[in-house]
């Protein structure tokens, strides 16, 4: 089978200005306040077996409250992808119009984040949903939208590889999975 010396296709940005995707605080806290006490049931715990699937749960129920904003020409959706080992998503990005809607753009697995035991349920949804923007706008970024930063608080990314034959990494900092480097990541120790 002979080698491909070019990209079979490529992904070409045709918006001239993309909104990033992010939280809106008015309506988060609206949705928060709305779903009261159900607010803790419903944000994932990473060591739940389901926790991607019900982190794909709580995504749709904030995008159709308006808690997650972004650019209307992006469908933004989220699949929970769990295993006994592990849960994780897939965010994918569609056209929301046009003939190609079936052709998604996705940054790949990602796990999902570990909110440290004891945060209340309205900052653990907080946090869920900024990786869930961040991780939308990694994507855009990889197709030439400008490199803004959405995170409140922007840093550079430190931590453990996840899969280093894949180059995927966990940052010790801000639990964001990010392409990591032998600069930018290391092997897990755990005490």
């Amino acid at each position: 089978m002979p080698t491909a010396t070019a990209p079979a296709f490529t992904v070409t940005l045709t918006a001239t200005q993309v909104t990033l995707f992010s939280i809106n605080e008015e309506a988060f806290d609206r949705w928060c306040a709305a779903k009261a006490d159900e607010l803790e049931c419903d944000v994932p715990k990473w060591t739940d077996p389901g926790a991607g699937s019900a982190l794909s749960d709580l995504i749709h129920d904030a995008l159709h409250a308006g808690v997650i904003i972004g650019d209307p020409s992006f469908d933004l959706q989220v699949n929970g992808d769990d295993d006994a080992e592990v849960s994780g998503f897939y965010a994918v990005l569609k056209n929301a119009a046009g003939d190609q809607r079936l052709i998604g753009l996705t940054s790949g697995w990602t796990e999902v984040l570990r909110v440290d035991d004891g945060t209340d349920a309205r900052q653990s949804a907080h946090e869920h949903l900024d990786e869930i923007c961040n991780v939308a706008n990694s994507v855009l970024r990889a197709i030439g939208v400008a490199a803004e930063t959405t995170s409140t608080s922007a840093h550079r990314h430190f931590g453990y590889w996840i899969n280093r034959a894949l180059r995927t990494a966990r940052c010790y900092g801000c639990q964001f999975q990010f392409v990591g480097t032998d600069d930018t990541a290391q092997d897990w120790n755990q005490p």
